[in-house]
């Protein structure tokens, strides 16, 4: 380990101030809100919603289990949905789920799964099993 690099990072103060444990919400975080609330000259809140899988192959059940009751079905009805959807995107990251999916897909299916891809509309992560 370089102490020298650690005692310069540490100075970089890349976290923000009010980030002061890894909880998410803690009552230094629903001070800061509070007053946020509160002030008139605060800027909209802006969501952005993002569909994207998670899917975590043995988990809970086998991973055969997961393709055939979820993972499978989530992969056609994004293939359809980003097809018909023009401003639609969505993010695929379990390598091995997409892997099983496209062994059995339709030729036709590929080729949309491909051409969405190089549209933009899906993103491929990597990452999973």
């Amino acid at each position: 380990m370089n102490l020298i690099f650690i005692n310069k990072y540490l100075l970089l103060l890349l976290q923000a101030d009010w980030i002061r444990t890894r909880e998410y919400w803690n009552s230094f975080f629903e001070q800061r809100y509070l007053s946020l609330k509160t002030n008139p000259h605060k800027p909209d809140l802006k969501v952005i919603v993002l569909p994207h899988s998670h899917n975590d192959p043995g988990w809970l059940r086998t991973f055969e289990q997961y393709f055939i009751t979820q993972t499978k079905n989530i992969l056609d009805n994004a293939v359809e949905k980003l097809t018909v959807f023009e401003d639609m995107k969505f993010i695929w990251s379990e390598m091995s789920f997409l892997s099983k999916w496209w062994d059995q897909a339709h030729s036709s299916r590929r080729e949309l799964l491909q051409h969405l891809v190089k549209k933009g509309k899906l993103e491929i992560v990597t990452g999973g099993k």
